[in-house]
């Protein structure tokens, strides 16, 4: 595809390329979901052999997740023993395993979203709204940004984001054109209703929508998914508008930002699962030091209870959306050390963008 950008979301041409390399795939393919621009950044692996480009793939997430994680723990001022609990999650996060031994792309996603999160903490305006723009790698988290920089009325920001975006989105339509744009907002609209022929499987999932197939008969789950998602989405708004004066508090809105978020979401497979170090990292700062045994446990459970589902099979319970859910409505604050002015860390700097 690197040679005709035009067929990028053409399912037929996409076929007759991966039936050679999957003989026993049939007649399903695997759609390229991403903006056009993306696949302009990727392009250069097309020039390599699949090992080669598979190994340089597995590097670069690699390179990606160290240096997010190495930004959380600066920026969120995280001690040696809070430190050593984020990687013992992280090595029992099924989502990191299951990215790196897919070559998928949720560590560029995930190390973004740091450099968005810890810009917004630092009133750092530009550059969150320029790495909240790089989010439209993946369109469905776009959503998230845009409500917490316009709720917080960051203008600046919201104007870089928006400029960013616009660049982003002409330089995709004069790669793909007329035709390929609307090619890849109509495959976008296949996926967001789980399109059998695209083998989505919503109920595989991680959001609300695996929940509502879950626990809901056919007739009723869609409905049920829409509701809650537009309850959700009132709610993320809500988060988005605070911003609370003292660091603890922002990370616990953060948290709650995070759960809408993944919540509503309308793709969030397996892969997507290391976005979870973020909210883990922030648990982890918020938790008494040195981290409580109970505390660790639950997170180390939370990254593998998703294996155990997709070994035993996709009828159990989604756990991950209802963690998501007590993450929502617990008061969070209660279980914090008393006082709040105990959680130290970097203070927020001198807004210098604004």
């Amino acid at each position: 595809m690197a040679s005709d950008v035009s067929s990028l979301y053409d399912l037929k041409s996409q076929l007759a390329v991966q039936q050679p390399l999957y003989p026993g795939q049939g007649d399903w393919v695997l759609p390229f979901m991403y903006p056009p621009f993306f696949a302009w950044i990727l392009t250069p692996l097309a020039w390599l052999s699949f090992p080669t480009a598979y190994s340089v793939m597995t590097v670069g997430n690699l390179l990606l997740l160290v240096g997010g994680l190495m930004l959380l723990v600066h920026r969120l001022g995280l001690c040696a023993d809070q430190s050593r609990c984020l990687y013992l999650s992280v090595l029992c996060n099924f989502g990191v395993s299951y990215c790196l031994l897919e070559g998928q792309t949720s560590i560029l996603v995930f190390f973004l979203l740091v450099l968005f999160v810890t810009a917004n903490l630092d009133d750092h305006d530009i550059a969150a709204g320029l790495w909240a723009a790089l989010l439209s790698l993946k369109p469905q988290l776009l959503l998230m940004p845009a409500v917490v920089l316009i709720g917080q009325r960051r203008w600046r920001a919201v104007l870089v984001f928006a400029v960013s975006v616009s660049i982003l989105g002409l330089f995709s339509f004069i790669l793909v054109g007329e035709l390929g744009a609307k090619a890849f907002f109509n495959l976008l609209g296949q996926a967001a209703s789980g399109d059998d022929a695209l083998r989505i499987n919503p109920e595989r999932m991680h959001n609300l929508r695996a929940l509502a197939y879950f626990a809901l008969p056919l007739t009723w789950n869609e409905y049920a998914w829409w509701i809650g998602t537009l309850a959700l989405l009132a709610l993320l708004i809500h988060f988005g508008r605070n911003r609370p004066a003292s660091r603890p508090q922002q990370l616990v809105l953060w948290l709650k930002i995070f759960a809408a978020t993944m919540l509503v979401t309308p793709h969030f497979h397996d892969h997507d699962l290391t976005l979870m170090i973020i909210p883990t990292a922030v648990i982890i700062k918020l938790a008494p030091s040195p981290v409580p045994a109970s505390v660790l446990l639950l997170l180390l459970l939370a990254g593998l209870l998703p294996l155990l589902r997709r070994t035993i099979g996709i009828s159990l319970v989604p756990v991950m959306p209802l963690l998501f859910l007590v993450a929502l409505w617990i008061p969070i604050e209660k279980f914090l050390p008393d006082p709040l002015q105990r959680i130290t860390g970097p203070e927020a700097s001198p807004n210098k963008d604004r």
